[in-house]
C-alpha cells in the first residue's frame, strides 16, 4: 500500500469529531511541519494546544506509531492533533510536495463540478433528522475533507479538491439545514451533494444521527474534562448535566455533586448582579440600628406578638400585640387570646414590662401597612431591631397570610398561629472555602445562637429582607441591610463551586470580592491562597448624617492604602499575580479603637451589632459634648473625617484650637501660630482682618463661622502690632520678650521657657561645657586648646547645632574637626560624614586621616566618583571637593549625613553663587564650618556661612542688611559690631597662634620697599593719569557706587606694573625692568643663604617671570598654580619639604593660599600685597604653624610712591574694624570714599 493510501486509511478510521477538529486545527494554521525523512515514512509537527502553548506530535508509518504530548492521547491513544498532522500530509504527494507543503505552499487545481442529472434533494437525508432530533441537540458541523471523499466516490465522479471544505448541519428558523464553508458556494453544492451522495449510498444508517449522538457524549465530556472533572465509577454522565440551548448559547447546569459547578463568568454575574449589587446602596448599608448590650432578663411574661407574614409577598404585614392565659410551664399561650389594647393593661401580670415593645410594634405598623414600596426598609430594619431587644422574653408567633388583606384579628384561634421557639437579633452571614475531594466549594450561611451555623437554602423564608425565618419555628433578624440584602440573592443559589482548572479565576473573580465584604473561613491548604500580615497605620473616625442621625463610623488606615471599618467582620486581600493574598488584620489595634470611641458617649456600646455608632444631632451638640469628643480623638491620635460634610450644622462643631509653637534662634523667635476649628485651618491673616474689624468671629472655608475665644483676641491684637507676620509665621525679635510672655505663659509652656533659659544659660558661658573623653579611634595627642576645640564641637554636637571653627592657619583645625568625626561614628556608626573641601586639600585630608585615623573608611569622591546612594553609605567619610559637591547635588542631598564640614568655607560666602545654593540643600544633622578668615571682605560672608551651618539663624538677608551690614559698613557703628559679636559667638570658635602657641618661634613682619626705574616709573605715571582722568568722569557720568569696577580695573594696572610692566598688554609698550624682581633676586641668591623660601604672587604671570629668572641663575625651585593637579601638588609639596637642594617655592596665592603645610621655608615673600592681610596671613601661615622649629621671615614687597604705598597708608587708617566681628580682614574696597579713590590715583 503506497503511503498517501496509509494516511487516508488512517484519517478514515478516526472518530469523526476527532477528524472534524483535527482539519479545523489544519485550516486555522495552528501548526507547522519540523521534520521529516527523505524516505517520507517519519514526520514531526508542532500543533498548537490549549493547557500547553504547543503539542510535539511525531508521525512514524513504518511501523506505524504515532505519538502526541496531549493528554487526549496518553488516554484515548488518539487525537485531534494527529488528525491535524494527517489532514496536513493528505495534501502533500511525495516528498517534494511534503517540502512545499512544510513552507505552506498548497497545490492549487479546479474543481470538477458534479454531474447536475445526478443531483441529489438534500431533504432525503435531513427528513429523518427533523423527525427525530429536537432544537437542544444544537448545531455542530460535520467536517468531511474533499480528499477523502475522492477515494470514496472515484467510481462516480473525478474530482481534485480546490481547498478544504465543511459542510454543516444549523439549526435556523426552527429547522435543520446544510451549509457550505466555501463562502462562493451557492445552496445545494457541489460539496453538499457529495456529502448526502456519501452517506446515502454507503451507510446503512444515516450518519449525521450518528454523529450528533457522538456529538452530544463528546460535548459533556469535553466540559468535564475541561473543568478538570472526571466521571467516576458507576456514574453516568446525565447524572450530573443537564444541557439546554438558550438563545443561541449552549447551557450545562450541573447536578447532584456537581451542582454550584458553573464558568466562573456566570457565578461572577449571579454574585454581583444578585448578592453584592443591592449591598453598594448606602442607604441601606447605614440602616441605623439601635446600639446597646442586651441584658438578661429573669422575669415571665404572658403577653406575646404576632407576627403577619404574606407568604406570597414575602413581607411583614405587621406586628400585633396579644395577651394570653398560658400553660402550667409557662412556655407558651394556652387559651383566651386577646388583642392587647394597651400595654399598661391591668390584667397583665404584674412586672409584664412590654411598654417599650408595644410601641415599637406601633411604629413597625405604620411602615409595613402604609410604606407598599417599602421606601423606609432602613428605618423599619432599625424599629425591628429596637423590637428584637425590647422583648426577648415575649412569647411569639407567626400567622401566615396568602394576602394584604386578612380577616379580624379577633378572629385569631391559637391553633392557626404557630409559636415560634427561638428568636434571635445580630445573626450574621459567614462563608466557608474548603475543598471537597476534586472541587473547591464556597457556601453560604447564617450564624446563629441556637443552630450554630446554618447552610442557607430554601428552606429558609425572607422577609422584607430583614427577617428570615427558619423550619418554621425560627424568625432571626439579621446583622444588618447590607448581609439580609446579599442574602436575598444567595437564597437562589447560596452554594459556589469550582474545578482546580478554574480555581485561580474563581478566586479573583467570586471568592474575593466575597471576602472583601463578609467574614470567609477558609481551609488551610488551598491553592493560589497566601497569608501575610499588615501593620496598622492610622486610627481614624469617620463621620455623616442620615436624616436627623450622625454616624460615626471607625476605621483603620492599614499600609498599602488598605482601609478597613473596625465593626465589619470580613478579610483584607488583594491579588498578587495568581494568588489571593489574605491579609491578618489586627484586632488588637482596631478593638483599641471601638473601645476609644465608645467610652465618649454613653449610647455608644462596643457590642452593637451595627457597623457604627449614631448620635441625634441634637445629642452631638448637647453640653457641647462634640467639642470635648473631637479634642479627645486628637489627643489618642484618631484623625477625624467628615465633619465639614455635615449639612446641618450653623457654626463649626469644633472650639477654636491656637497651638503656639516656637523655634528659637540665637536672635529671634520663629513662632509659628496655628488657629484651627477641627481640621479647617485659619489663616493668621484673617485672624488679623477679623481684629482689626473688632469682630469675634472668622468664616471658614466650609461656609460656617468660627468663634475666637475672648482670651486670644487681646493676645492677638498686641502681637499682630509688636511682630512681623510672614505668611502665617509670626516674628519676634529677642530684644521684645515681654511680646512672648504676652503670647503664652510659662505654666502653659514651660518646656519652652526652660529650654529657652537652660540654653541662655550654657551659651553663656563656655567654660562649663563638659569635658569629652578623646575617641578611641583617633591616634593623635591633642594639645590643649585643640581639646578645648572638641569639647566645643562636641557641645553643638549634642543640642544639633553648626558652628564656625576659625582658627589662625596652623593650629589644627583639620586634626580637631577628625577628632569630632571619630567622635560622631563611636556614637552613630550607621550614617556616612561628609567633608567638602577644595580640591586642593583633599590630598592634605587624606593624609591626615592616614595618620591619625587609619582605620576610618573614607572614599573621595573626586576622579573616581559614585553615581548611587547605596555607594557612599558603605563609607564612613566621603571626602569631596566644592565642585564636584556642585555637579552632584542632585544626588548628594538625596543622603542624610552625620556631620557635614565645610573646609575653608570662605568657599561659600556668596549667596548669589551656585555653590552656596547648592551646598545648603544637603541633609545633615550637624554641619560645621572651618575657616581662618570667615570674614575677607564684608559681613555679608559671615551671613552667609551661618546660614549654611545654622540655617535660619538670622531672618533674611534684607533684615541682616538693614539690622548690621548697612549700618556696619556705612556707619562703623560699634554698638552694633558688638552686638552682633555677641549673637555670634557662641557659634564661632577663634584662637590665634599668639593664644595657644607660646612655644612657637618669633614670626617677623615687615615691608620690604622698591625703587622703580625710571622706565618702570615712567609706565606707572601714565596709567595713574589716565585712569585718574577716566574715573573722575565717571563718577560724575554715573556716580561712585556705579563706577567700582572701574576703579578695580585701574588699581589692578597700577599692582601689575609696580610687579612689572610685561603684566600689562599694551601696544607700544616695550619696558621690562621690574624692581620687585630684581630686589627678589638678590635676597634670593645673597642675602637667605640655604633658607627654604616661599613666593607667593596674585599674578601667575609674575611668577612665570620669576620662573624665567631662576632657570636663568640655575636656582632649584618648585612651582604650582591653579593649573596644577591634586597629584602633581602632592610630589611638589613632598619634593619641596624633603629635598634640600630645593630651595624655592613659587606660588600662586589663590591655589596655594591654603592647605598646604610647608613648615621647612622660613622666608616668605609677597609679592603684591593687597589690603585684605587676612590672604596674606594665610599664605604666611603655610609654614608659620605647628611643627615650625625656625623663626619666620615674611616681607610684603612694596614699591615705594605708588598704590601699593597709599593702600597700606588707608588701610591703618581704618584698621579699626580689621579685627570687628571675629579678629579677620574686612571688605575695604566697599568701604573706600570718593575722596579715598581720589588719594589712591593722585
Amino acid at each position: 500500500m503506497s503511503l498517501k493510501r496509509e494516511i487516508l486509511d488512517q484519517l478514515g478510521k478516526l472518530p469523526s469529531v476527532i477528524k472534524s477538529r483535527g482539519e479545523s486545527i489544519y485550516n486555522a494554521g495552528w501548526m507547522e511541519a519540523t521534520y521529516y525523512e527523505v524516505s517520507g515514512e517519519q514526520f514531526e509537527f508542532e500543533v498548537k494546544g490549549k493547557v500547553e502553548s504547543f503539542y510535539h506530535v511525531k508521525l512514524n508509518f513504518s511501523p506505524t506509531k504515532h505519538s502526541c504530548e496531549c493528554v487526549y492521547y496518553h488516554n484515548e491513544g488518539e487525537c485531534k492533533h494527529i488528525a491535524a498532522c494527517l489532514h496536513y500530509l493528505v495534501v502533500s504527494h511525495g516528498a517534494e510536495e511534503y517540502e512545499r507543503a512544510a513552507s505552506k505552499k498548497a497545490i492549487q487545481q479546479p474543481i470538477q463540478v458534479v454531474p447536475t442529472e445526478d443531483a441529489i434533494d438534500p431533504k432525503a437525508l435531513l427528513e429523518p433528522l427533523i423527525t427525530t432530533t429536537r432544537k437542544e441537540d444544537y448545531d455542530y458541523t460535520v467536517s468531511l475533507h474533499a480528499d477523502e471523499l475522492r477515494v470514496m466516490l472515484s467510481s462516480k465522479w473525478k474530482f481534485v479538491n480546490e481547498q478544504d471544505v465543511s459542510v454543516g448541519v444549523k439549526w435556523h428558523d426552527g429547522a435543520y439545514w446544510l451549509a457550505c464553508s466555501n463562502k462562493s458556494c451557492h445552496n445545494n453544492c457541489d460539496h453538499i451533494q457529495w456529502l448526502i451522495a456519501y452517506i446515502l449510498r454507503f451507510r446503512t444508517r444515516n450518519l449525521l444521527l450518528d454523529l450528533r449522538a457522538e456529538a452530544y457524549h463528546q460535548r459533556n465530556e469535553n466540559f468535564l474534562f475541561q473543568s478538570g472533572l472526571s466521571l467516576r465509577e458507576g456514574e453516568q454522565i446525565q447524572d450530573l448535566l443537564d444541557t439546554f440551548v438558550i438563545g443561541e448559547d449552549v447551557r450545562f447546569f450541573p447536578k447532584g455533586r456537581l451542582k454550584g459547578v458553573t464558568q466562573v463568568g456566570h457565578m461572577v454575574r449571579h454574585l454581583h448582579e444578585d448578592v453584592l449589587g443591592g449591598i453598594r446602596d448606602i442607604r441601606q448599608k447605614e440602616a441605623l440600628l439601635v446600639g446597646g448590650r442586651r441584658e438578661e432578663n429573669a422575669e415571665r411574661r404572658v403577653p406575646a406578638f404576632v407576627w403577619v407574614l404574606n407568604q406570597n409577598e414575602q413581607s411583614l404585614q405587621r406586628v400585633i400585640a396579644v395577651k394570653g392565659k398560658p400553660n402550667k410551664a409557662n412556655t407558651k399561650l394556652s387559651s383566651h387570646l386577646e388583642v392587647l389594647k394597651s400595654p399598661g393593661d391591668l390584667s397583665l401580670e404584674s412586672g409584664a414590662g412590654i411598654k417599650e415593645g408595644f410601641y415599637q410594634a406601633e411604629k413597625i405598623n405604620s411602615i409595613a401597612v402604609l410604606d407598599k414600596q417599602r421606601q423606609q426598609l432602613s428605618e423599619m430594619f432599625h424599629l425591628v431591631n429596637g423590637f428584637f431587644e425590647a422583648t426577648p422574653h415575649v412569647f411569639h408567633y407567626v400567622y401566615s397570610v396568602d394576602s394584604a388583606m386578612f380577616g379580624s384579628v379577633e378572629n385569631f384561634r391559637l391553633s392557626e398561629l404557630q409559636p415560634l421557639n427561638h428568636l434571635e437579633q445580630e445573626v450574621k452571614l459567614k462563608f466557608r472555602f474548603f475543598q471537597e475531594e476534586d472541587l473547591f466549594t464556597l457556601k453560604s450561611y447564617l450564624e446563629t445562637a441556637n443552630r450554630g451555623l446554618i447552610e442557607v437554602s430554601s428552606d429558609m423564608e425572607l422577609f422584607d429582607q430583614m427577617l428570615v425565618r427558619y423550619m418554621g419555628t425560627d424568625l432571626y433578624l439579621i446583622n444588618s441591610m447590607k448581609e439580609a440584602q446579599a442574602l436575598s440573592g444567595l437564597l437562589q443559589s447560596g452554594v459556589f463551586r469550582t474545578t482546580r482548572q478554574g480555581l485561580s479565576d474563581f478566586i479573583e473573580q467570586v471568592l474575593q470580592p466575597v471576602a472583601e465584604q463578609f467574614p470567609v473561613e477558609i481551609e488551610d491548604g488551598i491553592p493560589y491562597i497566601a497569608y501575610k500580615d499588615i501593620k496598622p497605620m492610622e486610627q481614624r473616625l469617620y463621620l455623616s448624617e442620615l436624616n436627623q442621625f450622625v454616624m460615626l463610623r471607625p476605621a483603620v488606615l492599614y499600609e498599602g492604602g488598605r482601609e478597613v471599618n473596625v465593626m465589619e467582620d470580613h478579610e483584607v486581600t488583594t491579588h498578587d499575580g495568581q494568588d489571593l493574598v489574605v491579609f491578618e488584620r489586627n484586632k488588637e489595634y482596631e478593638d483599641e479603637l471601638v473601645q476609644k470611641v465608645a467610652a465618649l458617649h454613653p449610647a455608644f456600646h462596643i457590642n452593637t451589632q451595627q457597623s457604627f455608632f449614631h448620635l441625634s444631632h441634637k445629642e452631638l451638640v448637647k453640653g457641647h459634648w462634640f467639642l470635648h469628643a473631637f479634642d479627645q480623638l486628637k489627643d489618642m491620635g484618631v484623625r477625624v473625617f467628615g465633619l465639614n460634610d455635615l449639612k446641618n450644622l450653623k457654626f463649626s462643631p469644633h472650639r477654636a484650637k491656637v497651638n503656639v509653637s516656637f523655634k528659637s534662634n540665637q536672635d529671634w523667635f520663629e513662632t509659628a501660630i496655628d488657629v484651627a476649628f477641627g481640621n479647617t485651618k485659619v489663616k493668621l491673616n484673617d485672624v488679623r482682618k477679623a481684629i482689626e474689624r473688632n469682630s469675634s468671629y472668622v468664616e471658614l472655608s466650609d461656609g460656617t463661622l468660627g468663634i475666637l475665644p475672648e482670651e486670644w483676641l487681646q493676645k492677638f491684637g498686641k502681637i499682630f502690632r509688636t511682630a512681623a507676620v510672614d505668611k502665617g509665621t509670626v516674628k519676634i525679635s529677642k530684644t521684645n520678650f515681654n511680646a512672648v510672655d504676652d503670647l503664652v505663659t510659662e505654666d502653659e509652656h514651660p518646656e519652652i521657657f526652660e529650654e529657652i533659659k537652660e540654653k541662655k544659660a550654657r551659651l553663656e558661658s563656655f567654660s562649663e561645657i563638659e569635658q569629652v573623653q578623646q575617641p578611641k579611634t583617633l591616634r593623635a595627642e591633642l594639645r590643649d586648646y585643640q581639646q578645648s576645640g572638641l569639647n566645643w564641637l562636641n557641645f553643638l554636637r549634642e543640642y544639633g547645632w553648626g558652628g564656625i571653627l576659625a582658627d589662625d592657619m596652623g593650629l589644627g583645625k583639620t586634626l580637631q574637626a577628625l577628632a569630632l568625626i571619630c567622635l560622631e561614628l563611636e556614637q552613630n556608626p550607621d550614617k556616612p560624614n561628609l567633608v567638602i573641601a577644595p580640591t586642593t586639600l583633599l590630598f592634605n585630608w587624606k593624609a591626615e586621616i592616614e595618620k591619625f585615623a587609619p582605620g576610618l573608611d573614607y572614599f573621595i569622591h573626586h576622579g573616581q566618583r559614585y553615581d548611587s546612594v547605596d555607594d557612599f553609605r558603605n563609607h564612613q567619610v566621603v571626602l569631596t571637593s566644592y565642585g564636584i559637591a556642585v555637579n552632584d547635588i542632585a544626588l548628594l542631598n538625596k543622603i542624610d549625613f552625620n556631620l557635614i564640614i565645610a573646609d575653608e568655607s570662605q568657599a561659600i560666602k556668596n549667596l548669589n553663587s551656585k555653590r552656596h545654593k547648592a551646598l545648603i540643600k544637603l541633609n545633615g544633622r550637624v554641619r560645621i564650618a572651618m575657616s581662618g578668615t570667615p570674614i575677607e571682605n564684608n559681613v555679608y560672608e559671615l551671613y552667609a556661612q551661618m546660614r549654611f551651618v545654622n540655617p535660619g539663624f538670622f531672618q533674611g538677608i534684607s533684615t541682616f542688611k538693614e539690622h548690621y551690614a548697612a549700618a556696619i559698613e556705612r556707619d562703623n557703628n560699634p554698638d552694633l559690631i558688638s552686638e552682633l559679636r555677641k549673637k555670634i559667638k557662641p557659634f564661632i570658635l577663634r584662637r590665634t597662634k599668639e593664644q595657644v602657641l607660646t612655644e612657637l618661634p618669633d614670626k617677623t613682619e615687615e615691608y620690604l620697599y622698591c625703587e622703580m626705574s625710571a622706565g618702570q616709573r615712567k609706565v606707572y605715571d601714565a596709567f595713574r593719569n589716565e585712569y585718574r582722568d577716566y574715573l573722575m568722569e565717571k563718577f560724575d557720568e554715573e556716580g561712585l557706587e556705579k563706577s567700582q569696577m572701574y576703579v578695580l580695573e585701574g588699581l589692578t594696572r597700577l599692582r601689575q606694573i609696580c610687579d612689572s610692566p610685561q603684566l600689562i598688554q599694551r601696544e607700544g609698550l616695550t619696558e621690562t625692568s621690574s624692581a620687585k624682581l630684581d630686589e627678589l633676586l638678590s635676597h634670593v641668591m645673597e642675602k637667605t643663604g640655604k633658607h627654604k623660601i616661599l613666593v607667593f604672587s596674585q599674578f601667575v604671570k609674575m611668577l612665570k617671570l620669576v620662573e624665567q629668572k631662576f632657570v636663568e641663575n640655575k636656582i632649584s625651585y618648585e612651582y604650582l598654580d591653579g593649573q596644577t593637579n591634586v597629584k602633581s601638588r602632592e610630589q611638589k609639596v613632598r619634593r619641596f619639604q624633603e629635598d634640600d637642594d630645593c630651595r624655592v617655592f613659587l606660588i600662586s596665592l589663590k591655589a596655594g593660599g591654603t592647605g598646604l603645610n610647608l613648615t621647612s621655608a622660613d622666608y616668605v615673600y609677597i609679592l603684591d600685597p593687597w589690603w585684605n592681610p587676612a590672604v596674606e596671613n594665610q599664605a604666611i601661615d603655610r609654614c608659620y604653624r605647628m611643627g615650625q622649629k625656625k623663626s619666620v621671615f615674611a616681607y610684603r614687597m612694596i614699591c615705594k610712591g605708588t598704590v601699593e604705598e597709599k593702600i597700606i597708608a588707608l588701610q591703618d587708617r581704618k584698621r579699626e574694624l580689621s579685627n570687628d566681628i571675629v579678629g579677620t580682614g574686612d571688605g575695604m574696597m566697599k568701604k573706600l570714599s570718593q575722596e579715598d579713590i581720589e588719594e589712591l590715583f593722585s
